[in-house]
């Protein structure tokens, strides 16, 4: 396991630090960025506004973000430097798109509102007959929107800041064998599924635009929700209740699987784990420090996997 944490101050200067002691690289499909979460020994203090971080295993580049928490401790005149960090496609948080009609929107329109360092995206997707966006939105949910409009889906990042809005035509293929799995298991999250989700129509009333979740009939679970009518949708108005149900059942069920070292997967690859699990990593945690590496892959089973 060969792991390097480059760290940028303010200005041009960097710093290489090649002595991990631990660290965590998380990325999942319904977070709009990667986490990293490293602890590293510097040869000397980091001064200077230490701002960004690009970490890579093995010579990948795996995660490059702002640094949004760093400390720097000396113990034994050995000096620790422990660094948060969150991809720079988190931006498509805290960019907001000016509210209003987009009319024939494609990625590369709603993409270039804003110039977004290190942060890319597909190119060539097709384009979306109209869009809506409402006051105080963030570029991530104009993002989910114009997603479910094009296919039904929903927008993810892969390595290390790339932007997706559809399906990889030809994801890599990866098999972990038996011999290295630790631990495997599996989830269910029904917290946040809604049954019904009401809509009014443009002069307010209610009873022509409603979607039933049979998942939460099937469980027993009444939870209905009532919404003014949705604008992002006038071009096809049931897809906003669809859009509420079909997101509340987000990871509703899933499978793990633990295994020692990292084989390059990445969201939308295609994993098997040999004789319990096969599908699309949803999830994936990686884990390094004293006893070697570790490689957590989520499957999600709901309606995005």
């Amino acid at each position: 396991m060969d792991c390097k944490l480059i760290i940028s101050r303010r200005g041009t200067t960097t710093v290489e630090l090649t002595q991990c002691i631990s660290f965590s690289l998380i990325r999942d499909r319904y977070l709009p960025y990667s986490i990293l979460r490293a602890k590293c020994i510097a040869q000397r203090n980091l001064y200077n506004y230490p701002c960004k971080a690009q970490f890579y295993l093995d010579g990948v580049l795996l995660h490059e973000g702002i640094i949004e928490q760093f400390s720097s401790e000396l113990q034994d005149s050995t000096r620790f430097v422990t660094v948060v960090s969150k991809g720079y496609s988190a931006a498509l948080l805290h960019n907001q798109p000016k509210p209003g009609i987009y009319t024939s929107a494609t990625l590369d329109t709603l993409m270039t509102l804003y110039e977004l360092p290190h942060v890319t995206y597909e190119q060539g997707v097709a384009e979306s007959r109209y869009m809506y966006v409402k006051d105080q939105t963030s570029m991530w949910e104009m993002l989910r929107h114009y997603t479910f409009l094009l296919n039904g889906g929903t927008p993810y990042v892969t390595v290390p800041n790339h932007i997706r809005v559809t399906k990889k035509e030809s994801p890599a293929q990866f098999t972990v064998p038996a011999s290295k799995v630790i631990r495997k298991g599996e989830c269910a999250d029904l917290t946040r599924m809604v049954s019904r989700v009401d809509m009014a129509d443009a002069s307010g009333e209610y009873g022509v635009y409603s979607s039933t979740n049979p998942d939460a009939a099937a469980c027993e679970i009444t939870r209905i929700k009532q919404i003014l009518l949705d604008r992002q949708y006038l071009s096809d108005p049931i897809k906003a209740t669809e859009f509420r149900i079909r997101h509340s059942m987000e990871k509703m069920r899933s499978e793990y699987v633990e295994y020692l070292g990292y084989g390059g997967e990445d969201l939308g690859d295609i994993v098997t784990a040999t004789g319990f699990a096969y599908g699309e990593v949803g999830r994936i945690e990686l884990y390094g420090g004293q006893h070697g590496l570790r490689t957590v892959i989520h499957y999600y089973y709901d309606p995005f996997q």
